[in-house]
């Protein structure tokens, strides 16, 4: 079995054989991700996942953290508007729905 092959100026280089224990994609379970923003404070949670010996058998983990409170300012997330407003709303009774409308006499 030749282990080598040439480059593109005829040099011959070794090839790269995969080692025996090199995992494959099939091997490789996949990761799931669950992002999400925590309050400061303790959270607990469980990772479940089937056992490697008993397929029956669920095994589980435990997990502790602190969400320690923010440092840094938090930034600001409102635009500022590039239309300006020159006028002003203004109520007008007799124009509105409530033109009917009289004040309670004691």
């Amino acid at each position: 079995m030749d282990i080598s092959s040439e480059d593109s100026d005829g040099n011959k280089k070794p090839k790269r054989e995969p080692t025996p224990s090199a995992a494959t994609e099939k091997d490789i379970p996949p990761v799931y991700v669950f992002p999400c923003f925590h309050k400061p404070m303790k959270s607990t949670y469980a990772v479940l996942h089937p056992s490697e010996t008993d397929p029956k058998q669920i095994d589980y983990y435990i997990h502790k953290f602190t969400v320690p409170p923010r440092t840094d300012p938090i930034p600001n997330f409102a635009k500022k508007l590039k239309v300006k407003v020159s006028q002003r709303a203004s109520f007008a009774m007799e124009s509105s729905a409530f033109k009917d409308w009289r004040n309670d006499t004691p």
